[in-house]
């Protein structure tokens, strides 16, 4: 186990490896515990001008509604 800061700062660093130029997060419905994180990281790659974007409560299987939901969703990032 490793505590919040642990994760932030392996969440910030890969990202910043990575080049990614944002970072979506999914969460299943019924899974909350992923979600716990996401305020902290969420702040944390913001603040480093990284944007975000979230997905709750998805299906584990999603409806092709559901997938151009998303789709439009990620493009407007």
């Amino acid at each position: 186990m490793h505590s919040i800061d642990r994760k932030i700062e392996y969440c910030v660093r890969s990202v910043i490896e990575a080049g990614a130029q944002g970072v979506l997060f999914f969460f299943h419905e019924w899974d909350n515990a992923p979600a716990w994180d996401y305020p902290d990281q969420k702040e944390a790659l913001e603040k480093r001008g990284i944007p975000t974007l979230s997905f709750d409560m998805q299906k584990y299987l999603l409806s092709d509604s559901d997938k151009e939901k998303i789709k439009t969703r990620v493009v407007q990032l």
